[in-house]
């Protein structure tokens, strides 16, 4: 065979190689790792962690259902939708027209309670949470008019079992949660605490 040939062949067969690469990616790997972060922005908690108000709840609780949030500092405004978790596929609500509240933890409220908003590790979205510094301020307005201000504490890098991460310690909190890591196998959670309320 001529080098010519060996030549030929060898552009021959790094084409085919090539196409055949780009093929499975297209097909497998790229719907993969597409599905692997949506499955890392799920909130790392479950239905049985789910957070109850008290039977009877004190004169001066004030509460609601999150509705917006803005994070000034980074230039965070966003809606905040419900997120719900189907049992029957195992998914939770999510996409990219805002952030989400995770029904199953606490509303917000001046009382008690671990409140859980998630997003996509996403420019528009949560991605600019990485440059909160401790002492930073979010507001969420909640749909009966009230908007509470929380102080951001702390963030830490959470595996998707770690639901202790989201237990009710008595005092009113705020989570927000995003993907971290390679392939966004962590969930990346800021810890935020309850300063104040005031009606909208």
């Amino acid at each position: 065979m001529t080098m010519k040939k060996a030549r030929i062949l060898l552009l021959i067969s790094s084409l085919i190689f090539f196409i055949g690469g780009a093929t499975f990616l297209g097909l497998f790997a790229l719907p993969y790792l597409q599905a692997r972060q949506a499955a890392a922005t799920m909130p790392a908690v479950s239905v049985a962690t789910q957070q109850t108000e008290p039977m009877q709840r004190p004169d001066d609780y004030i509460g609601g259902t999150p509705r917006h949030i803005t994070v000034p500092s980074v230039g965070i405004d966003l809606a905040v939708l419900d997120g719900h978790y189907n049992e029957q596929n195992g998914e939770w609500t999510l996409g990219y027209d805002g952030a989400y509240f995770a029904t199953p933890t606490s509303p917000i409220s001046n009382q008690h309670g671990n409140t859980l908003i998630y997003g996509h590790n996403h420019d528009a979205i949560f991605a600019k949470l990485a440059g909160v510094k401790a002492g930073d301020k979010a507001t969420v307005a909640t749909e009966n008019g009230y908007v509470f201000t929380y102080v951001y504490k702390s963030s830490e890098d959470v595996k998707p079992t770690d639901v202790w991460i989201l237990n009710d310690n008595g005092y009113p909190q705020m989570t927000l949660q995003t993907c971290t890591g390679f392939l966004d196998q962590y969930r990346k959670m800021y810890f935020w605490s309850f300063e104040s309320y005031a009606k909208a």
